[in-house]
């Protein structure tokens, strides 16, 4: 709820003002808490859910399926900027925002697991982020005893990535983090650089969006489904990344990056299938 509530804010703050020093120092303040600018805290949620709550062969498929609607809204999104291109986006948006927060607080999480069955202490103990260290799930819990508890299960948890997940943990991190400098930067890398008007952007961002949601949305859960390993998901993924950012490097035809744009919405096949490695997809891993 509090990511959901933080991503809210980051948009709503520009439909009230346009000074660029009161929005980048509450996008500060709200990326302490995971809710800066590009964060989207429904996804990070429904994440959250996917690995505690689903069956391990289902993760992937799951992952697959909330990447590919992030996608679909991408690729709908320069059609709903261009229709309303007179009016306060930055309004609207954060209106539909209030969407997630509103969702979280009275739909989800509930006291419900997949399968209809209510979750039990017992039950969420055998969770695999809440299956680290010892939990004292009965009578009152002191401030202390909390966040003590709390401290505990984040580094017994930051020791299972470490050791046990080490190799797709660091691909995990190098892939955000080349992610996010790509994000930060490549409008205006286009713009300045290869010259791209307002039309191409529109463009370009709509052949990503639709390209990631078919491929996320049929091709990696059609793919989970063959029995595909994960892990060679994550090599073909990282590979389409690399090629992606070196056609950004070496071409310089708009039409040409606007067609070979799918093969950067394959690339993010390295995010999903690090994402269902590191919370596990198989019976043995969820133990």
């Amino acid at each position: 709820l509090l990511t959901c509530v933080g991503s809210t804010i980051s948009t709503g703050v520009p439909a009230i003002t346009s000074n660029a020093y009161i929005i980048i120092s509450v996008q500060t303040m709200l990326a302490l808490v995971g809710a800066g600018t590009l964060n989207l805290g429904m996804v990070t949620a429904v994440s959250a859910w996917t690995t505690d709550w689903c069956h391990p062969n289902e993760k992937t498929m799951l992952f697959s399926l909330t990447q590919g609607a992030l996608f679909g809204g991408m690729a709908l999104a320069p059609v709903g900027a261009t229709m309303l291109q007179d009016s306060n986006v930055f309004a609207i948006s954060f209106v539909m925002k209030l969407l997630g927060p509103l969702y979280v607080l009275f739909r989800f999480p509930n006291d419900m697991g997949r399968s209809g069955e209510a979750l039990t202490p017992t039950g969420m103990q055998r969770r695999l982020s809440m299956s680290v260290g010892t939990q004292n799930l009965s009578g009152e819990q002191t401030y202390k005893s909390m966040v003590c508890k709390a401290v505990s299960s984040t580094a017994e948890a930051l020791k299972f990535l470490l050791f046990n997940r080490f190799a797709v943990t660091f691909c995990y991190v190098a892939i955000n983090f080349t992610d996010a400098a790509v994000q930060d930067n490549i409008l205006m890398f286009l713009k300045k650089e290869r010259h791209f008007g307002s039309w191409e952007v529109t463009a370009i961002i709509a052949v990503i969006g639709s390209a990631g949601c078919l491929i996320q949305c049929v091709g990696v859960p059609a793919a989970d489904k063959c029995r595909v390993r994960a892990e060679t998901m994550l090599l073909v993924g990282v590979l389409c990344m690399v090629a992606h950012f070196a056609i950004y490097a070496f071409l310089t035809s708009p039409m040409v990056l606007i067609i070979l744009e799918p093969i950067g919405s394959m690339g993010y096949m390295a995010t999903i299938s690090s994402m269902a490695l590191v919370s596990g997809i198989s019976p043995s891993d969820a133990a």
